[in-house]
């Protein structure tokens, strides 16, 4: 599997045949998101960078660091070398 998959998988969030508690328990519906990919482009979106910075950056970091450690990063502009 190359990086892209990889990256594409991680970006996808419970199939649709998964149970009511899985698809609730994902957190980017619970912020209002359909799946971590619409997450990441609203971010882009919002600080003014590229969704290719952005996933890059969410990948470094991880899904855990989502709602903090991206977002910190996204403020504070700490992207040199993305």
């Amino acid at each position: 599997m190359n990086d892209t998959n990889a990256l594409i998988d991680e970006l996808r969030t419970p199939p649709a045949d998964s149970s009511p508690l899985e698809r609730a328990s994902c957190p980017y519906r619970a912020a209002g998101f359909e799946t971590r990919a619409d997450y990441l482009r609203d971010l882009a979106k919002q600080y003014g960078v590229s969704v290719a910075t952005v996933r890059m950056a969410a990948a470094m970091l991880g899904p855990s660091e989502d709602f903090d450690g991206l977002v910190t990063t996204l403020e504070d502009g700490d992207l040199d070398g993305l």
